[in-house]
């Protein structure tokens, strides 16, 4: 045995002709890396034949490290061959390539690579050993915080504890429905729908070395879902009746809230508001909003337009004598509208905005005007059918209870009557608007004198006045 130039102790057996190798001594005895046969000699020599000086082995191995405890063993040799060659990697795995490349699933600190060969024209078997330490991979965990509620933010934050010495630069999730989460320590993630969800977590550090799998099992199990419908048309100034829809979960609904885009709102804890009218048309957006006692929300919006309701005018009421017609003479704004008169009767036709009417008795007719978009509106004529009128030609304003006034039977009994009385000159001498009281013969007061007038009387209505002459007695 001798320490070499290069530091390494060298040894020789007698009569062989390996030559044994320690290629790290040192006094703790630990990672001296002992190579049985460093050096085939030629020819053997005896203890007495080592010379002084030996120079370095013929066989130095290599380590690569690429990854996480994933390397490549390769060696070099002044050898010209051999008939054998074998890497023990320490973990009872082999392998006979000439360049090794091999990945460490042990727990251990370190593993004793040995490395044999048997040079050609040689029966010996060279062997050399070295210790690999081995990466320590790191550590992973998460916690989650959740009410339980599908659409709700459940908060997940990992954790990571690096063992070896490099750190961990990469975080990875599997959310348990298809979904990847990548470099987040930290983040909110809201699920479409119920369900348990098995969440993974990971990491790796900058050598490659990925840790064990956090696995934990995330329920989501409540849910509210709104909803609600609408008419297909609604006008200004009509209800608009809102049909609650929504549905719940493993929850219950405590709190349903209509928010409408003109600024009002409706709060209302009942599965039905009450109505709400829109006076002025437009598109509106209506948002429900659904709240459980759990605080499980979920919202939904639709849009409603609102049409213009028609506005229309059926007429002033008319008044003829039985036997007469007159033309009904409504109104409306706009066009595109269709028109119907309740009832048909004495009509002659219900469809047209101005018909005529001939009716025998007193009558009431409803107007109703649609458009497009089925917005009605209603107004109502009625048609008074009138008494012939037998007009006095005389009366006697003397004082004697008989005859002092100018009684006009069934008079009463048209509407917004006026009568006008004049005198052969021309002058008017009276005038009423209704006939409640009757005329007494007397202008502004006084008596007229005895002699011929002449009336007209005309009433609400297309008909032709009244005229004649009517004579004052005494």
């Amino acid at each position: 045995m001798q320490i070499g130039a290069d530091s390494k102790i060298y040894a020789i057996r007698y009569n062989s002709k390996r030559l044994s190798c320690i290629s790290q001594p040192n006094d703790s005895g630990y990672n001296c890396q002992f190579i049985d046969t460093a050096v085939l000699l030629v020819k053997g020599f005896g203890f007495i034949s080592l010379p002084h000086t030996i120079y370095a082995p013929s066989l130095t191995l290599k380590v690569k490290q690429n990854s996480c405890n994933n390397f490549t063993f390769s060696f070099t040799s002044l050898l010209e061959g051999a008939t054998y060659k074998q890497w023990a990697f320490g973990d009872n795995s082999f392998s006979n390539d000439s360049i090794a490349t091999h990945s460490y699933t042990l727990t251990a600190d370190s593993v004793l690579l040995t490395f044999s060969i048997v040079p050609i024209g040689s029966i010996d078997t060279l062997k050399m050993s070295r210790w690999v330490m081995l990466q320590k991979r790191p550590l992973a965990s998460f916690v989650y915080q959740t009410n339980g509620c599908r659409g709700d933010a459940v908060n997940f934050n990992g954790s990571s504890t690096p063992i070896g010495t490099a750190p961990i630069n990469n975080f990875q999730w599997q959310l348990g429905n298809g979904s990847f989460i990548n470099q987040q320590q930290t983040f909110n993630y809201q699920y479409a729908d119920t369900g348990n969800y098995v969440v993974k977590f990971w990491v790796t550090d900058m050598l490659g070395c990925t840790s064990d799998t956090a696995t934990q099992t995330i329920a989501v199990n409540k849910k509210v879902v709104g909803g609600f419908t609408l008419p297909s048309n609604l006008c200004n100034n009509f209800p608009l009746l809102l049909t609650n829809t929504s549905s719940q979960y493993n929850t219950s609904i405590n709190s349903l809230k209509y928010f409408f885009s003109n600024g009002d709102s409706l709060v209302n804890n009942n599965p039905n508001p009450p109505p709400y009218f829109f006076t002025v048309a437009g598109s509106y957006n209506i948002k429900q909003i659904v709240t459980s006692n759990d605080g499980c929300k979920d919202s939904i919006i639709k849009n409603m337009v609102i049409w213009d309701t028609p506005l229309v005018d059926a007429g002033t009421d008319k008044a003829i004598q039985l036997g007469n017609q007159v033309v009904l003479n409504a109104s409306v704004t706009g066009s595109g509208y269709s028109f119907l008169w309740q009832p048909a009767t004495a009509l002659n036709d219900t469809s047209l905005l101005q018909p005529t009417a001939s009716p025998t008795k007193e009558i009431t007719y409803l107007l109703t005007v649609t458009d497009s978009h089925g917005c009605q509106a209603s107004d109502s004529v009625n048609v008074q059918i009138l008494k012939t009128l037998t007009v006095p030609n005389a009366f006697s304003p003397n004082g004697d209870g008989i005859n002092d006034t100018w009684d006009i039977p069934n008079l009463s009994a048209y509407n917004n009557v006026r009568v006008w009385v004049y005198n052969r000159a021309g002058q008017l001498v009276f005038s009423s608007y209704g006939y409640s009281t009757p005329w007494n013969g007397k202008r502004n007061g006084k008596s007229l004198s005895v002699g011929t007038y002449y009336y007209i009387i005309q009433s609400l209505g297309e008909i032709k006045p009244y005229t004649g002459s009517v004579t004052i007695l005494k």
